[in-house]
């Protein structure tokens, strides 16, 4: 296979092979050699999107958007070019996904506004190269359709959750979503020790 066909290969030639490694100090057995980890392709991440939002209950079509040249940053260029929606803007709930790229080359964040309803579930951090139903859990209490979809799972959403509720689209232009994007690897992090341990 040649190396531009191999996801693996950054290079060119060909992939790394994942050889056993003797690591007796560190009391291992083996392990994979370390690679650093590289965003993912737009089209890479969109069936992989679209596959995270399945399992979190959404099955509106996921759109990708290109975002106009004069908006991109030289120095970090992979943060504006592209996001993820569903549904329309002025739609009873409207769902955002933007790569984090600047905090960790898969680290993704999703927001749910549900203006309709005076709802914003603010910016929610997940991987794409972790364990996908673990990311699930984790997010279900912010990011699941069914906290949306009737009175009553609304109304448990806002006793859950009182920093998500009383906004419009004024009050997010303003003062912004409860979580904001640029906590949302530090929120991910404590996520996963909280669950871990």
């Amino acid at each position: 296979m040649g190396g531009h066909n191999n996801p693996m290969d950054r290079s060119g030639g060909s992939a790394v092979s994942c050889r056993k490694t003797y690591l007796p100090l560190l009391g291992h057995r083996w392990r994979y050699p370390t690679q650093a980890m590289h965003p993912l392709a737009p089209n890479d991440c969109y069936l992989r999107l679209q596959r995270f939002c399945m399992d979190l209950g959404w099955v509106a079509p996921l759109v990708m958007h290109r975002t106009p040249n004069e908006f991109h940053d030289r120095l970090k260029p992979a943060l504006t070019r592209y996001f993820f929606s569903m549904y329309e803007i002025d739609a009873p709930i409207y769902v955002q996904i933007n790569p984090q790229t600047d905090q960790h080359p898969r680290l993704f964040a999703m927001n749910i506004y549900a203006i309709r309803y005076r709802l914003c579930s603010g910016w929610q951090g997940f991987m794409l190269d972790r364990n996908q139903g673990q990311e699930v859990l984790v997010q279900w209490p912010w990011l699941h359709f069914s906290n949306f979809e009737t009175p009553r799972s609304r109304r448990i959403f806002r006793t859950t959750n009182p920093e998500c509720i009383g906004y419009t689209w004024r009050r997010v232009r303003d003062s912004g979503p409860p979580y904001t994007q640029s906590s949302t690897y530090a929120r991910w992090q404590a996520r996963r020790i909280a669950k871990s341990g």
